[in-house]
């Protein structure tokens, strides 16, 4: 009777595997032949398991999945008819799909019992490069990966995927015991094996959902810079790192990479790549808060990445320059000023970064000003081609020019000769924060042009 029993539950699997071995073919527009091919399982064989005949084993399984792009929970998982082309078709394209709890337990006490434990004979596999799964107390992120801020929102939403489906992509790790530079923290990781290279929130938003295991790729590297570039490649210069992110990992890099190659190797421009490694050269009160997310003031302009640049890019002034600068703010020139080469280049930065503000400047009034005010300098630099424009855009004929090319821009705005309703017309559905921002701007631009308008009067006054 048991035999019966279990030759009906085995029927029933293979039934319910083939089911989702045909959905997934016809959603992936692919055949039995093809499929046979890819595994080498005949195809008469995976014919049988549509009918729900035949034997299934374990390796098949796998084997199946991986051709398919599947998890092995999806193949074996008994859908009712109305969810199941739904659910393969989600997790065919990658979309987040949710199976029964039941059924998740019981996969995952099954993989907890398979994964090795510290203390347990390692595979040769680990030590000598190759693909397959890595238990998770076998990893230590990397400190010094460029990635300093994780969303919590975006780390919440990664870790219900995670538990939901597992680790998807495979992490890029390299052994400790071959790479000597690696650095980590032994005390917090003492069973590491590896470094992780790509895929810290991977791992940690699998710690989180307790998942014991992720695919992993082993890269071995002949060196330092090596490791740094693949890194960096992989992982560090992705869009949704922050620009102050990017250049501390272009500054690593700059250790053992000329500006030039870097520019090569990452595919960027090298204004780019040099606007980025300036905001490294930034006081530290202007990184954490103006540039880093979870400090920004929303009281203040936020802080562009060309003003940004501008300022990490200053020079510390020579005590001339220290004493004219000083001047212009209504500063003392005190020692502190000159005691060091970054706390007198962190100090310039924070008086005009406190003037930019005060004046709520855009990017290129901003960078104007720090020109004109960095440019009011005296022998020593005058016979640079940069000295040269700035003295010649501060004669006062080219500063009239501009004067009156800034009053005319306004004055033949096309906007101004709009009838009121086609103004009305302009904020039909808009939101009443838009029109606000607009009111804000347009009060900002009346006061500059009445401080213009005094000083006209006042130089009037004068001839």
């Amino acid at each position: 009777m048991a035999d019966g029993n279990s030759v009906l539950a085995q029927a029933v699997q293979v039934e319910i595997i083939g089911l989702n071995i045909k959905t997934c073919l016809d959603l992936k527009g692919k055949t039995y032949q093809w499929l046979s091919e890819q595994t080498l399982i005949p195809a008469t064989v995976l014919h049988d398991y549509s009918e729900g005949e035949g034997r299934i084993s374990p390796e098949r399984i796998a084997t199946i999945a991986k051709t398919l792009s599947l998890a092995q929970e999806v193949l074996i998982h008994d859908f009712s008819e109305t969810d199941r082309v739904d659910v393969i078709r989600k997790a065919v394209h990658g979309e987040h799909y949710v199976l029964e709890t039941d059924t998740l337990t019981a996969i995952g006490a099954k993989s907890a019992a398979g994964v090795i434990q510290p203390g347990d004979p390692l595979p040769d596999w680990w030590k000598k490069g190759g693909s397959g799964r890595v238990p998770l107390w076998a990893l230590a992120p990397d400190p010094d990966q460029p990635r300093q801020h994780l969303d919590t929102d975006e780390l919440s939403a990664l870790t219900e995927s995670v538990r939901q489906r597992g680790i998807r992509q495979a992490l890029t790790i390299t052994p400790i015991c071959s790479a000597p530079w690696a650095q980590y923290d032994s005390g917090k990781y003492p069973d590491a094996q590896f470094l992780i290279v790509s895929g810290h929130r991977r791992t940690e938003a699998g710690l989180m959902a307790d998942v014991p295991d992720a695919p992993a790729d082993v890269v071995l590297y002949a060196s330092q810079t090596d490791h740094w570039l693949d890194g960096s490649l992989l992982n560090g210069l992705r869009a949704e790192l922050t620009p102050l992110e990017q250049g501390y990992e272009l500054l690593r890099l700059r250790e053992s990479v000329t500006l030039d190659r870097l520019s090569k190797i990452m595919g960027r421009s090298i204004p780019w790549v040099s606007e980025r490694l300036a905001l490294t050269k930034l006081d530290p009160w202007i990184q954490k808060y103006r540039l880093h997310p979870t400090h920004l003031d929303q009281s203040v302009p936020r802080l562009t990445l060309k003003v940004a640049a501008k300022l990490g890019g200053l020079k510390p002034p020579d005590l001339n320059t220290a004493r004219v600068i000083a001047a212009k703010f209504n500063q003392p020139l005190s020692p502190d000023w000159l005691c060091d080469e970054d706390r007198t280049r962190f100090h310039l930065q924070r008086l005009l970064l406190n003037k930019i503000e005060q004046e709520s400047w855009g990017a290129v009034a901003a960078c104007d000003y720090v020109d004109r005010v960095i440019g009011n300098r005296t022998g020593a630099l005058g016979g640079t081609k940069a000295e040269k424009m700035i003295r010649r855009a501060k004669e006062p004929r080219k500063m009239r020019e501009r004067i009156a090319n800034t009053l005319r821009g306004v004055s033949d705005a096309s906007i101004f000769a709009w009838e009121e309703t086609d103004f009305l017309h302009a904020f039909d559905g808009a939101r009443d924060e838009q029109i606000r921002s607009y009111l804000k701007d347009a009060e900002l631009a009346e006061q500059k042009i009445s401080a213009m308008i005094r000083r006209l009067n006042k130089q009037l006054g004068k001839s």
